[in-house]
């Protein structure tokens, strides 16, 4: 019965990843769409107001999610650490999208899942098998698709890519060490949202544009996916380990390459769709090598034939 019940919370813990992919690669989208009109302050002002507003709103009406009324924390150095690096994150892909198309970031952020595996020991105590450093070499070597010509070819936005999946990954990892003894789910999302407004507030007034009913729109829409896509993964990194959570989120690069060709006409370059594939590779053989020593994703169980007897 115990191991009925670990198989059933790992398979929600895959539901809401997968359901995470498609509202986080809708909210890259919009990033990119928005990117062209306002500065990252404007931008993630209005999406910290409304994330902090949200979690407020649900922390009252659901008071299964945290002590109602309140969003405190019994870790308050390690969310104002995850804070800071929500906000370097944040800013890192903002200008990332701005300067490469969508599949090219994801490649990037395809190799969460095997920076979190490093981290893992040393964050979280979760060792790493032996053979999974095979699959981090891998990933490592589909990042050098991206640039044919060397150290050349990389630029500004790659730059940005790399500081955003190396603070993210670091920020989902406390997640995860947070989210064993934290039973309030939602102070990680209100917490680094509302850091986001005071500090972006600061430099509003300098950056501010007029805005339409339709950016208004947007925006709003944006913030509503981040909000979706911050809270499912608190309940998700509680029934997955990180580097198996984020390596379930490859799916994302799918749904980039679709809305990368249908709203910005982007179509992937050869080097791009390799290094994807030599990632998710990657991904896939860490996720089954783990599966094989901790039974961490679902099981078939042997079924034992119909007229066997007991052994005497």
């Amino acid at each position: 019965m115990k191991r009925e019940t670990w198989d059933m919370a790992v398979v929600t813990g895959v539901g809401l990843v997968l359901s995470t992919t498609l509202v986080s690669a809708t909210a890259d989208g919009l990033t990119k769409h928005l990117t062209g009109s306002f500065a990252p302050p404007q931008l993630y002002f209005f999406c910290g107001l409304v994330v902090a507003g949200m979690s407020v709103l649900m922390n009252r009406v659901t008071p299964s999610l945290g002590p109602t009324g309140r969003l405190a924390t019994r870790f308050g150095r390690m969310l104002a650490l995850r804070t800071a690096l929500v906000l370097i994150s944040v800013v890192s892909y903002y200008h990332a999208f701005a300067n490469l198309p969508l599949a090219e970031v994801f490649v990037f952020i395809g190799m969460m899942p095997l920076l979190a595996a490093i981290l893992s020991r040393p964050v979280l105590g979760e060792p790493v098998a032996p053979a999974a450093w095979a699959a981090l070499s891998t990933g490592a070597f589909g990042i050098l698709f991206l640039f044919p010509q060397g150290l050349a070819g990389i630029g500004w936005g790659h730059l940005m890519a790399a500081s955003g999946v190396m603070s993210g990954t670091l920020s989902l990892v406390l997640m995860r060490r947070m989210t064993k003894l934290e039973p309030n789910t939602l102070a990680q999302v209100f917490w680094p949202h509302a850091a986001m407004v005071m500090v972006m507030g600061l430099a509003l007034p300098f950056v501010w544009q007029p805005m339409s009913v339709s950016d208004v729109g947007l925006v709003a829409a944006y913030a509503c996916a981040v909000f979706l896509a911050r809270w499912l993964m608190v309940p998700a990194l509680q029934r997955l380990k990180a580097h198996v959570a984020m390596m379930l989120m490859n799916l994302q690069f799918v749904w980039m390459v679709v809305i990368g060709r249908v709203a910005f006409g982007e179509v992937p370059e050869v080097g791009t769709l390799i290094g994807a594939g030599c990632i998710i590779g990657a991904g896939c053989f860490l996720v089954l090598e783990q599966a094989r020593l901790k039974g961490e994703l679902p099981v078939r169980r042997a079924v034992p034939p119909p007229h066997a007897t007991p052994a005497e």
